[in-house]
């Protein structure tokens, strides 16, 4: 059994809206860490007794797109009228309906100016992304299949965590946090040269935007989102759009 806690009641509402949400979601191929027991509350600190799953993360720069694509398909295949209330926002990780006002009105001036010039570029093409998402046919997104997330017992997917950023969205969303962990190529191996595979590296090349926009948003301390700028910085400048 593994067990979330919240120790404060806005902490506590979102825990245990997206432990509904997990418990509400539909058998997969793969385990969720469904809920073990009733929430408890004690001195106003929330736990949430849940499912402990078995299996490993997959190791970083490689992964079979024959695994990642079947992953996606079957997420995106859910019908979300069931928990649709349960969904976060698009883009809650890095500011929500105002993601892109933050990250030019925050972020941005915490960059270098070399960096700065990169970083416009990408927000200048998010901004076309976002006036043409109305095209696109949204699904079910997970918003995080990175890392500890997803769990592996061989080459097989055996258990998905994290669904607290899950929302209606672009499939490019989950196609590009797939590449955060597997690589870049899987972009292309998944979707080819596809608009999909277009939208997914945009997004790609927006992480280190969006990491800097989650510490503001956050509120962590200065030396922290001293730390993450310097890093984005140095993710900014590997990407060329």
């Amino acid at each position: 059994m593994a067990i979330r806690i919240a120790r404060d009641s806005d902490t506590a509402r979102t825990l245990i809206k997206k432990q509904q949400l997990v418990d509400t979601l539909p058998e997969f191929s793969f385990a969720l860490p469904r809920s073990a027991g009733p929430a408890i509350e004690q001195d106003g600190i929330v736990a949430v007794p849940t499912i402990r799953l078995r299996g490993k993360p997959h190791p970083t720069g490689s992964g079979d797109p024959k695994v990642l694509t079947a992953l996606l398909d079957e997420i995106q295949a859910t019908p979300v009228e069931p928990f649709s209330r349960l969904l976060a926002e698009r883009h809650t990780f890095c500011g929500g309906p105002q993601w892109l006002d933050v990250m030019a009105s925050q972020v941005l001036p915490l960059f270098s100016p070399a960096t700065q010039k990169i970083a416009q570029q990408i927000l200048d093409q998010l901004s076309s992304y976002e006036s043409d998402i109305s095209s696109v046919d949204f699904v079910l997104s997970h918003g995080d299949l990175a890392g500890s997330n997803m769990l592996f017992e061989g080459s097989k997917v055996v258990g998905v965590l994290d669904w607290d950023l899950a929302a209606l969205d672009d499939p490019a969303v989950d196609v590009a946090c797939l590449a955060a962990w597997h690589g870049s190529q899987i972009i292309q191996q998944i979707a080819g040269d596809s608009p999909l595979a277009a939208r997914a590296h945009l997004l790609r090349a927006s992480d280190p935007l969006q990491i800097v926009a989650f510490d503001l948003l956050h509120g962590h301390s200065h030396r922290m989102l001293s730390q993450t700028v310097a890093k984005a910085e140095q993710g900014l400048l590997k990407h060329t759009l």
